[in-house]
């Protein structure tokens, strides 16, 4: 009993900031309080059958085993769908008029064009998240480049202290051939209400907003290709 006490005082303190601070974000990973508290019981069960030399090795090792395949479908399966869910938001709002400042010349889109789809990715050369995110999009780029009605441009701010210059100069030690544009003072993206970076938005061909996409998942390893998939159904 007093084991069992010890361990709680133990796991109670991430249990509580677990669940302050992410499930109040994510609702759904309450998933993951339920394996903590299946693990600390298997390992409860290990030390008192050890202590009491009455050790179930079949026992132990299925208990084990089916911890960890569950553990991986969390991992592989369920988490990565649930995370992808919270970044991707879908709508048919129609989309507010703008103008962005091209950084690459005539070939970055300003502005939305009626019969044309737009794929604007806001970034900071100073964010992790989004140096992680752009060989994802280079490559949906690449891949839809024979396609002239699906457009894509890459959007840097002044915040940060990102300059025009800068995310030129970034761009070009990345390898990033998307069109690049700027938007000073955040004005354009803070008229879709994104916040975080990066942040995609498209626009479809009859000027709706059909996914506002904020942050980037790592662990969503079929990003490029849905995305792919999901800019050829418009």
């Amino acid at each position: 009993m007093k084991k069992r006490l010890i361990a709680g005082l133990l796991v109670l303190p991430l249990f509580a900031v677990f669940s302050f601070l992410v499930l109040a974000q994510i609702p759904a990973l309450w998933f993951v309080l339920l394996f903590w508290a299946i693990a600390v019981t298997i390992g409860l069960f290990v030390v008192k059958a050890v202590h009491a030399r009455a050790l179930d090795g079949v026992a132990v090792v299925i208990a084990l085993t089916a911890l960890l395949a569950c553990s991986l479908w969390c991992c592989i399966s369920y988490f990565p769908k649930l995370l992808a869910d919270r970044l991707n938001h879908f709508t048919r709002e129609s989309a507010p008029s703008f103008a962005l400042q091209p950084v690459s010349g005539g070939s970055a889109p300003t502005a939305w064009k009626p019969g044309k789809i737009l794929v604007m990715d806001f970034f900071a050369t100073w964010c992790v998240p989004c140096k992680a995110e752009l060989p994802e999009l280079q490559a949906a780029y690449s891949d839809l480049n024979d396609k002239s009605d699906i457009q894509f441009v890459l959007i840097g701010s002044d915040v940060g202290g990102d300059t025009p210059e800068r995310v030129r100069t970034f761009a070009k030690k990345q390898s990033i051939t998307v069109p690049l544009a700027f938007d000073p003072g955040c004005k354009v993206r803070g008229k879709f209400g994104t916040l975080g970076l990066p942040s995609i938005i498209v626009i479809d061909r009859t000027g709706r907003v059909r996914l506002v996409r904020q942050g980037y998942n790592p662990a969503e390893t079929t990003f490029r290709r849905d995305f792919v998939r999901f800019l050829e159904t418009l």
